[in-house]
């Protein structure tokens, strides 16, 4: 049997915003343009493939709707002229008028405009007295960054509502944080568009993506939890699930299969992209506050002074990134710890930028290097001994591996051995984060990312003086993973 779940497909498995797909469409029928807008791997596509599909069944039933899905990214170049020409193109299919031209001497939007108007009896007898374009338009944000100025949005916004042809088009266009600067104030260009956003999936949501591939038995705390029904990351960890094909879920299965995923996908970097300083800050609050929740009034006061008026608006993106469920908006809280974890461990606390390579500021000691406080329980299973650790051992092997990571980027060498090196000791990282087994940290796994990392980098010629920075912050970890103080010294 194939798996059912595909986590980097649009469309696949798709589960929820019946309700809002409902309010889209009747707002549609009475005249209204909407701002779908969620993070990077909400699913904004998803649901503008579901939107289409609902469309195109007859659910505008008292229009000629033609519906017209497409994707900013489409065009390997952009210009106002290639986006009219292509809405000109795709509104008069198969009508016999003529091709977009080369040259508009009237301007781009004005020869849009009197096209349409010259030619609107054969738009008519074609589609009909009362013709709508839907117009559901993929990443339109993106468009922000690669159009010289506003213009097109002006002319959309225009288009939408005081051109002739207004009763005639309706868009429904997706993007993230970039879409607030087109939408939110009332001069932005297209603050027309009624917003809407995407969340996290309701628990209920998330067993029907849950019962795609499995038993409704199958014990969903744990995974909800690690993912906080974020829509990507709850199919990307059944998707691993799957292909184990487990008889049932413990805690260890569940986190290995969030280690597998964290290798393979990298994501969270171009998350935190999309967060200003007040959604760091606020985020960061609530990742550390017991319980992982507080009242808007206890953020307010938490956070830095100078984002404390921006607290609101960082909920709002927050949630739509799905790395926080404000269902009760005066009391936000944190969704998912795979998110969490990665945060806290990969991010500057001051600045909330992301360190090298996605390493974690140092603590801040005099000496430059984050104190290891030795205290190893052993636990005796057979005729092996595990090691247990405390949360504040974890936190410090994670600083030191934070630290390790920082030196490597400081070292002059060639970018692609830097590389290589600091992807090494993220299996350390990951194995830090979502053990593979027995719900604690291996140590095998992290000594070898770490003897693996510092074989790359001397490989790669890396002066001696500077190689002994890097294992001489190594070697302090040692005991910790039942080693001499100069275990890694001996081997280089």
């Amino acid at each position: 049997m194939t798996n059912p779940y595909n986590c980097t497909k649009p469309g696949n498995l798709f589960v929820g915003y019946a309700r809002l797909i409902q309010e889209i469409i009747n707002g549609l029928r009475n005249g209204h343009s909407y701002a779908l807008i969620g993070g990077r791997r909400c699913g904004k596509t998803s649901l503008l493939m579901q939107l289409e599909k609902i469309l195109n069944s007859g659910g505008l039933e008292s229009y000629a709707a033609q519906v017209h899905r497409f994707s900013i990214q489409r065009f390997d170049t952009l210009s106002v002229a290639g986006l009219f020409g292509f809405i000109y193109a795709t509104v008069t299919a198969g009508c016999d008028v003529p091709a977009w031209p080369e040259r508009t001497p009237r301007g781009v939007y004005q020869t849009f405009l009197d096209l349409l108007e010259t030619h609107q009896a054969t738009l008519v007898d074609a589609k009909g007295a009362r013709w709508l374009a839907i117009l559901l338009v993929d990443e339109l944000d993106a468009a922000i960054k690669r159009l010289p100025d506003d213009v097109f949005f002006q002319n959309l916004r225009h288009l939408l509502m005081d051109s002739p042809f207004h009763p005639h088009f309706r868009v429904v266009a997706s993007g993230a944080t970039e879409m607030a600067g087109l939408i939110y104030s009332g001069s932005s260009p297209l603050n027309n568009l009624r917003h809407k956003y995407l969340r996290i999936l309701s628990a209920k949501q998330a067993r029907k993506l849950l019962t795609a591939g499995f038993a409704e038995t199958y014990e969903t705390e744990v995974l909800f939890k690690l993912t906080g029904r974020h829509p990507y990351l709850l199919q990307g960890l059944l998707e691993k699930l799957w292909d184990q094909r487990p008889d049932c879920w413990d805690k260890a299965t569940v986190r290995q299969a969030g280690k597998d995923f964290l290798r393979e996908h990298r994501d969270f970097t171009h998350w935190l992209e999309d967060f200003d300083p007040a959604a760091c800050a606020v985020y960061r609050q609530l990742a550390q506050a017991p319980g992982h929740a507080l009242s808007f009034t206890q953020l307010r006061e938490q956070v830095p002074p100078e984002v404390r008026t921006e607290v609101e608006d960082a909920i709002t993106v927050l949630s739509y990134h799905g790395v926080i469920d404000d269902t009760d908006p005066d009391e936000p809280e944190l969704a998912g710890t795979l998110f969490k974890n990665w945060f806290l461990n990969r991010t500057e606390p001051a600045t909330c930028e992301l360190a090298p390579t996605g390493a974690t500021a140092s603590t801040g000691n005099s000496g430059g290097h984050p104190e290891i406080h030795v205290q190893v329980n052993p636990v005796i299973h057979g005729a092996t001994i595990e090691q247990t650790f405390s949360a504040e051992q974890v936190t410090q092997m994670q600083e030191t591996i934070a630290s390790l990571k920082r030196t490597i980027e400081e070292l002059p060498i060639e970018k692609s051995a830097k590389l290589r090196a600091q992807h090494a000791l993220d299996e350390a990282d990951i194995e830090l984060q979502a053990p593979a087994t027995s719900g604690q940290p291996q140590t095998g796994t992290i000594k070898s990312a770490i003897e693996h990392s510092a074989d790359i980098l001397k490989s790669a010629g890396t002066a001696t003086d500077h190689l002994n920075t890097f294992i001489q912050k190594a070697n302090r970890i040692g005991p910790v993973l039942g080693q001499s103080m100069g275990w890694l010294s001996s081997l280089f």
